[in-house]
This record gives C-alpha cells, structure tokens and sequence, in this order.
C-alpha cells in the first residue's frame, strides 16, 4: 500500500514514484477517487497517464464502477466488442473526472 499527503496537486510524489517504479504489468492501481491521484493540469494528467499505461497497469476507480464492473473480463483475456466499448467509455469519464478535480482546485 502506498499513500501520499499531496492529493493530485503535483506530479512529482515520491510515493507515487515508487509505487510506478515498483509496478509490474497487469496490476491494478486502485485509488479511492480520482481527484486523489490527479488534480493535474492537462499536459501533466496525460504525462501520469501515459506513464500508467506503459507500465501496462489498469487504473480501478473506487467509485467508478465502470473502471472495477468488467474487471475480471478484461484480466481473464476476453476482449470482446462491450469490453472494448466500456474501456473507451471509462477512459473518457477518468479523464472527466481529472478535469472536474482540477477546476475544482483552481477554485
């Protein structure tokens, strides 16, 4: 388990550099909501999520279920036309969620 007192604010943390560092392909980086993981101006949010992706990590959302709901078909291999349309679809509200943290702050 890896926790950080900086909430999104700053790309640069040292425990989500570690646990990046650390990580392997095919786990799941889970976090509570998505404002915890970025509250990022775009060019950083798309750095922190190109850095996810090429870990070859999936991001779960705690409440998001469209980024935990079809887990364990993702995981198991299937990959199916639904599967395909869910990850675009929670993709999408991941990176709605980031934006909305991020006016949020600013506020």
């Amino acid at each position: 388990m890896y926790a950080g007192n900086f909430f999104g604010t700053k790309l640069h943390r040292s425990e989500l550099h570690r646990l990046l560092t650390c990580a392997e392909p095919g786990q799941v980086l889970c976090v509570e909501s998505v404002d915890r993981l970025s509250r990022l101006g775009q060019l950083d949010w798309q750095t922190l999520k190109g850095t996810i992706n090429s870990k070859g990590m999936r991001l779960v959302v705690a409440g998001l279920p469209t980024s935990w709901e079809h887990l364990d078909a993702g995981l198991n291999g299937r990959s199916d036309i639904a599967g395909s349309v869910m990850h675009v679809i929670n993709n999408m509200l991941i990176d709605l969620m980031a934006t909305m943290a991020r006016l949020d702050q600013e506020k």
